[in-house]
C-alpha cells in the first residue's frame, strides 16, 4: 500500500481481465455517472466492458486503475494516442477519474504521473483531458496542474416528455420538402455505398476550433 492508503496505480489489460474486475469498473463508473450525471441511470456492467474494448484500430489506450484494500476500483486513468494517421502527432488524449471518497490523497497526481511517461515514451508533447461543471473538483485538479482550457462545449438537455410534438411535425415537415438533402435512417453499420459521404462528414466537424 502506498502512503495514500490504497494500491499504486497498476496497468492492465481491459482484455485480460475477469468479470469481478469488470464489475469493480462498473462500480466506480456509476458512483462518477451518479455525481456528474445525477438524471441518468447506472450503467450495467456489459457496458463497461464493450466500453474497455477498443472501438477502433487507429487509437492505442493505455489503461491504469487504483484498488482499495478490498480490491475495490477506486480511481482510473488512461491515455490513447491516434496511430497510423496524418495530423496531431504531438498529441495524446487522457481521462483521470478518482471516485468522491478517495479524492485528495495523491491518486490524480499518481495516475498523471503514468499517462506523462506514457505520452513521452509515444513522443507526444501534449496532453489533453476533460472535465465537467458538474464535478468542481476536476477543474481544481486541472488549475493545480497547470493546464490550459483549450475548448469550452455546452450540453443541452432536454425531457422527451417536454417536447412539443407539434413543433417536430413541423419541422419534418419542413424538412420533407427540401431537395438538396433527405433524412435517411439505417439499423447496424453505415452502407459501404455510402462511407464516402460520412468520411466527408467527419471531415468537416474535424474543421472545429
Amino acid at each position: 500500500m502506498t502512503a495514500t492508503g490504497f494500491g499504486s496505480p497498476e496497468q492492465y489489460d481491459p482484455k485480460a481481465i475477469g468479470d469481478d474486475e469488470i464489475a469493480a469498473l462498473n462500480a466506480l463508473h456509476n458512483v462518477l455517472r451518479a455525481e456528474s450525471e445525477p438524471d441518468f441511470p447506472a450503467k450495467p456492467v456489459a457496458d463497461t466492458r464493450s466500453a474497455l474494448l477498443p472501438a477502433s484500430p487507429f487509437i492505442s489506450w493505455t489503461y491504469w486503475r487504483v484498488r482499495d484494500a478490498n480490491d475495490a476500483a477506486i480511481a482510473r486513468g488512461k491515455v490513447g494516442v491516434l496511430e497510423g494517421m496524418a495530423g496531431n502527432e504531438h498529441v495524446a488524449v487522457a481521462e483521470i477519474a478518482v471516485a468522491p471518497a478517495a479524492r485528495r490523497r495523491g491518486l490524480g497526481s499518481a495516475l498523471l504521473c503514468r499517462i506523462a511517461d506514457r505520452a513521452a515514451e509515444l513522443g507526444r508533447s501534449m496532453i489533453i483531458i476533460g472535465t465537467e461543471s458538474t464535478v468542481s473538483s476536476g477543474d481544481r485538479f486541472c488549475e493545480a496542474i497547470g493546464a490550459d482550457i483549450g475548448l469550452e462545449a455546452v450540453v443541452n438537455q432536454v425531457l422527451i416528455a417536454d417536447l412539443d410534438d407539434d413543433l417536430l411535425r413541423a419541422w419534418t415537415a419542413a424538412a420533407a420538402g427540401q431537395t438538396d438533402y433527405g433524412i435517411r435512417f439505417w439499423d447496424g453499420p453505415y452502407p459501404d455505398d455510402r462511407l464516402d459521404h460520412m468520411v466527408s462528414v467527419k471531415r468537416a466537424m474535424n474543421d472545429q476550433p
